[in-house]
């Protein structure tokens, strides 16, 4: 179901629930998997919505009617009170298997200056699975970038990258990109025209 508002017909809520139900026994299986004795899927719900003009908050849930227990979880809100700028913060579990914490930010700070964060940890771990701090500075004709990036590739090592870019608006980027990075780790980035920003409008990258 989703939630319309009267005025302007953009959507301000959304509720899902589904389950799958089977009417014959599985006959494919992958090698080593035995086939599935019961006839229906997990129950999955899933709920999104505004709180406010600038909150928004989303929540998962698969629950199993087999064993009457959640076997994942998820919840997550979004602070944005203009492009530009945008808070994130998240939980999401796997029973057994998976508990994290995610906060990420875009945040200006002084004058052109914006800061640029994520932490994504595990509570079962206890250890950071991926991080990111960087800064951008916006002028009237150029901006730069200062990105660093560490995620975990295994257990034991982990993966560090730097990026430095020095962009002249409207000709061309100087050094690595680090933009497709901090767009996959902070939800709701935008990358702001300087130009627009000094009349007080955003414009998403």
């Amino acid at each position: 179901s989703r939630f319309l508002g009267a005025d302007n017909g953009a959507e301000f809520a959304s509720i899902g629930l589904a389950q799958r139900y089977y009417f014959s026994t599985q006959r494919v299986t992958l090698p080593g998997v035995a086939p599935r004795t019961n006839n229906n899927s997990d129950l999955l719900a899933a709920i999104s919505g505004n709180i406010g003009p600038r909150w928004s908050v989303n929540a998962g849930w698969q629950y199993s009617t087999d064993v009457s227990q959640t076997q994942k979880f998820n919840i997550g809100t979004r602070y944005q009170p203009k492009p530009g700028s945008v808070f994130n913060a998240s939980y999401r579990e796997t029973i057994n298997t998976l508990q994290q914490t995610d906060v990420s930010a875009q945040w200006p700070f002084f004058g052109g200056w914006t800061g640029l964060m994520r932490w994504n940890y595990s509570l079962l771990e206890n250890r950071t699975l991926e991080s990111l701090v960087g800064t951008e500075y916006n002028a009237n004709c150029w901006s730069l970038r200062v990105v660093a990036h560490r995620f975990a590739v295994t257990t034991q090592q982990v993966s560090t990258t730097f990026f430095l870019q020095l962009e002249l608006n409207g000709v061309s980027r100087i050094g690595s990109n680090p933009l497709d990075t901090v767009r996959r780790n902070i939800a709701g980035y935008s990358r702001q025209d300087p130009r627009a920003a000094r009349s007080g409008d955003g414009l998403p990258a």
